[in-house]
């Protein structure tokens, strides 16, 4: 699989799993899947190799960036957050170089957790803010204040256009 022959390198591998099914076989598998664009397959070499070496942090650090690459941000941050709550028996500079991009992994997925949050949240403000002359009443989320979250009252156009909205705080 390190030359890019990813799915002549399966085929081998998949006949040796018959007879030996370790863990560096499957995490190969779960490596040459995901760049066959196999997804579902590599997630379950990976969680394969992980049942059969529980202490290793390797297939949870493979499937957690597998998760992450495919744009599966809880999954990816579940699994990330197992590798970092882990138990360490044996450290080593490898342990310690996965330890140190996990936890930018779970920054990274936290800012992106919060974008999508904001543009769901903004997406939801702009739709809730077309409306037209004829009138209808709404209430807009629209942050937190205090820890309390506030809502918009608003009316119809020709209420907003004369500054009728009001403010008022759910808890």
């Amino acid at each position: 699989s390190m030359i890019g022959a990813y799915e002549k390198s399966n085929a081998i591998l998949e006949r040796t799993q018959a007879c030996y099914g370790g863990i560096i076989l499957q995490n190969t598998l779960g490596h040459n899947y995901d760049q066959e664009g196999e997804v579902s397959k590599a997630v379950a070499a990976y969680q394969k190799s992980w049942l059969m070496g529980h202490s290793s942090l390797f297939p949870r650090y493979s499937l957690a960036k597998l998760y992450y690459k495919h744009g599966q941000y809880d999954l990816a941050r579940e699994v990330a957050n197992g590798i970092l709550n882990s138990e360490v028996k044996i450290s080593s500079s490898a342990i310690r170089d996965i330890m140190i991009e996990v936890n930018e992994m779970m920054k990274e997925i936290s800012n992106v957790l919060t974008q999508i949050q904001w543009t769901n949240n903004r997406e939801k403000e702009e739709e809730a803010l077309k409306f037209s002359d004829h009138g209808f009443l709404f209430r807009l989320p629209f942050k937190k204040k205090g820890g309390k979250r506030v809502w918009i009252d608003v009316g119809n156009a020709e209420e907003l256009r004369n500054s009728t909205d009001k403010e008022i705080v759910f808890t």
